[in-house]
């Protein structure tokens, strides 16, 4: 919100002085447009699946030791047990408890620290992309003599004229068409 301001105030002050020559982007599309957008969405599912894989690996471990657990548990009901026997099939029970809950509590861990990893991924790939893009729309706008670029996102109302979205999309060999397409395919 602060940005938005900023932006607003900056161009109504710019306007006073002088003519200024300002435009948009919609940051949403270049975001779903950059060429890196796909492969970064491969690398956070493969990323998201090795995590899932893992996640089910110590389940299925989980599950082993709570069988063996019912197993012995089962034996101890054998009423032709020795005492002794008894004695260790219940510190069998005890021990696999353990290990069932400390398994049970590292399974919350991992999966909310694979779970943090990935967000933390995500994060970093859409700061690079944002970047990118905004260092392309930097270098854009001043060799097109613009003196402010505005995210479309963050302004109320602007004419479609002021649009260069579609300029900045080809600097990626990005047919501006295809902005159009993905619309679409969203709705």
């Amino acid at each position: 919100m602060k940005k938005l301001f900023a932006a607003i105030a900056l161009a109504a002050a710019v306007t006073a002085t002088a003519d200024v020559k300002i435009g948009f982007v919609d940051m949403a599309d270049l975001l779903r447009l950059h060429p890196q957008y796909d492969s970064d969405g491969r690398l956070l599912k493969e990323t998201d699946r090795d995590y899932q894989e893992r996640i089910d690996r110590m389940q299925d471990e989980l599950k082993a030791i709570g069988e063996e657990g019912k197993k012995v548990t089962d034996e101890l009901q054998n009423p032709m047990l020795s005492a002794k026997a008894k004695l260790d099939a219940q510190k069998k029970v005890e021990a696999l408890q353990q290990r069932f809950m400390a398994g049970q509590q590292e399974l919350r861990i991992k999966a909310a620290e694979f779970q943090s990893q990935l967000e933390d991924m995500n994060a970093r790939l859409l700061r690079t992309r944002t970047s990118e893009i905004r260092e392309k729309i930097s270098v854009w706008a001043q060799e097109n003599g613009y003196d402010i670029i505005l995210d479309r996102n963050l302004v109320a109302f602007a004419k479609d004229e002021f649009d260069v979205t579609d300029e900045i999309l080809k600097l990626y060999n990005v047919d501006p068409a295809k902005r159009q397409e993905r619309k679409h395919e969203g709705k």
